[in-house]
Parts: C-alpha cells; structure tokens; sequence
C-alpha cells in the first residue's frame, strides 16, 4: 500500500511541477506536504492496527486515530496560517496543493486493490498463517 501510495505522491509532486514553472511554489509544497502526511497516515493506520491487534489493546488503536488527525489537522493548520495569516509569497496555494495532496491518495489506493483482487483483511490473514 505504501509502495502504491508513494507512486501516486510522486506523480501528484511531478505534476505540481508546473506551478512552479510559472513561478507558484505553494502548489509544489502543498502536494508535498499533503503526500508526506498521508504515506504518513497510511502507515500509521497500518501498524496501529497490527499493533492493537496483536496486544488486544483498543486504547493503542484510538491513540493511533488520533496520531493521524492531528498530522492531518497539523498540516492544514500550518499551511493556513502561512498562507493566509502571515501572508508569506511562496506559500500562495500551498492550501489547496495540500487537499490535492491529501484527499484522493486513498481513493486510488482502494481502487488499484480492488481492481488487484487484493483486500487488506486476505493479506492480514495470509501474514498470521
């Protein structure tokens, strides 16, 4: 899944590319920022969940949750007050390079699975076996 993901992260960057070609760097580090966090989600939820599992600990599982909204909401947060609040020029759009980052990652990842014939319980079950 990650492997997946971070395919999708780099055409997503090579995209945003071409702001920077005419000069709009926010688009570059909004992509960026929103691909890191979400490989960062992806592998959180993952061994969050394996952990949980394995130790039958649900506390560990919502701590986990948590750990990704708040990358999520970190994220946001910064780029808002960059962008909007202090005004600085290079983070113009960073915000909405950073939903393109973020929002359609997982879609992609799902759909490429299940196009695959792959689903995450079949491979969780093949690892305990």
């Amino acid at each position: 899944m990650l492997l997946l993901a971070s395919i999708v992260g780099l055409v997503f960057i090579l995209a945003s590319i071409i702001g920077v070609i005419f000069g709009q760097w926010g688009w570059m580090i909004g992509v960026s920022l929103g691909t890191l966090v979400e490989l960062l989600n992806l592998f959180f939820l993952y061994k969050g969940s394996e952990m949980a599992l394995k130790n039958s600990k649900t506390a560990l599982f919502l701590t986990m949750y948590f750990v990704r909204m708040m990358l999520y909401a970190g994220g946001l947060i910064l780029l808002v007050l960059l962008q909007f609040t202090w005004k600085v020029s290079v983070f113009n759009n960073s915000f909405w390079g950073y939903l393109i980052g973020i929002t359609p990652m997982q879609l992609v990842v799902i759909i490429v699975m299940a196009r695959s014939g792959k689903s995450p319980l079949d491979i969780a079950k093949k690892e305990e076996n």
